[in-house]
């Protein structure tokens, strides 16, 4: 099932990554590790409406800061607040935790630095300021946009967001990761794998993996500031529906293929509400097919509705039929036409059907539309004509 693939996934990649002691910056300024806590500011601080959002400072150190974040999240009793990260990065493995943690529970994210009041000095790295924000898991504070950064491991742990905004002042820098004597170790994760796997992990969150391929052009001891152009290329910023390219992915032990693709679009009564769909397509086990997989996140007012998904191919209607349910999450599959790769590139689209049935109410639906430029890819795999999978 594609929900607890992703999930095994996602765990063997952040476990590798922790292996492998890849850095998120290699002359890091600042290795004091992550501090979060509930800043209050003035009236519309945080945007329109908002007063109150967590503070997230530091560096991404190891799989503590998982735990720090989850205890901070479950002391706020339900509160709906927005997290605002000013980090030069940290660990890969840890961005992607906390990143899991904000997608899981469909959070608000940016870039800002939180002064706590009495902060005197340039910048909240400085000890004192450091010390004040300790004090206290909630305390008053100015939010600044001007000389925050969002930098390496920073940016995976924002893109975890359902929401997510960069503000033009401040700055969202990439570069490649840096080895480690970790990393050379015999048996340690491919350079390749890693690679392989971050980009699962960001096409999950529904960027652009050309985000991991841009980052890997700068050295790992220097930085590349992404401009406004490239932060709306990659998709990193949710402005509208964002479609990102076909991802080809084989799995480290099974040496399965995959196509991937992820599609973002605004749900929700007020349209406003950004979800991902996953689409995953691979040849079928133990039978010629291919298996087609539909994973979707649920706006709130699709929570405990009854919906089919259908997609037509080639003259042909599919019914999709429901697997696993997880964190606001349904999965859908089914076996089609094993030479469903050509005819999706003959029709150039892939379209679903979404059919909600509401027990006391009008139901509705709507089309996902997935474009099928770049899926040629998958004519030079297996998965060009899914035969019986050997």
């Amino acid at each position: 099932m594609l929900i607890r693939g992703l999930a095994l996934a996602s765990t063997v990649a952040a476990a590798a990554t922790f292996a492998s002691g890849l850095n998120g910056v290699s002359a890091q300024p600042d290795l004091e590790p992550m501090i979060f806590v509930v800043a209050k500011g003035e009236p519309n601080a945080c945007g329109p409406g908002c007063s109150e959002w967590i503070a997230a400072e530091g560096y991404f150190e190891g799989r503590a800061v998982e735990h720090r974040f989850r205890e901070l999240l479950d002391s706020l009793k339900g509160r709906d607040l927005p997290i605002f990260f000013n980090s030069f990065g940290g660990r890969i493995g840890a961005g992607r935790l906390v990143g899991r943690i904000l997608r899981e529970r469909r959070m608000r994210a940016g870039v800002g630095e939180s002064f706590p009041e009495g902060c005197r000095a340039r910048n909240t790295r400085d000890e004192s300021c450091r010390r004040i924000m300790q004090s206290s898991r909630e305390l008053k504070a100015e939010l600044r946009i001007s000389g925050a950064v969002c930098h390496s491991a920073c940016i995976d742990a924002l893109i975890g967001a359902s929401e997510r905004h960069v503000p033009a002042g401040a700055r969202f820098g990439i570069h490649a990761p840096a080895p480690s004597p970790e990393s050379l170790r015999p048996g340690a994760p491919t350079a390749q794998q890693l690679d392989s796997d971050r980009k699962r992990y960001v096409l999950e969150m529904g960027v652009n993996p050309g985000l991991v391929d841009a980052s890997a052009k700068a050295a790992s001891n220097s930085l590349h500031i992404l401009s406004r152009d490239e932060i709306a290329q990659f998709g990193i910023e949710t402005r509208s529906a964002y479609e990102t390219d076909w991802f080809q992915y084989e799995e480290p032990l099974s040496k399965r293929q995959f196509i991937l693709k992820a599609i973002t679009q605004a749900r929700g009564p007020d349209g406003k509400e950004f979800r991902t769909t996953n689409l995953r397509i691979g040849c079928a086990e133990g039978r010629p097919g291919t298996w087609l997989t539909y994973q979707r996140e649920l706006s709130s007012n699709e929570v405990g509705v009854a919906a089919v998904i259908r997609v037509a191919v080639g003259g042909k209607m599919f019914v999709l039929q429901r697997g696993a349910s997880k964190d606001g999450t349904e999965q859908h599959a089914v076996i089609a036409d094993r030479d469903l790769i050509p005819k999706v590139l003959a029709t150039g689209s892939l379209v679903f059907t979404e059919t909600f049935s509401p027990r006391n109410g009008r139901g509705w639906s709507r089309e996902v539309k997935g474009s099928a430029v770049g899926l040629e890819q998958a004519l030079d795999t297996s998965l060009k004509s899914c035969g019986k999978w050997q």
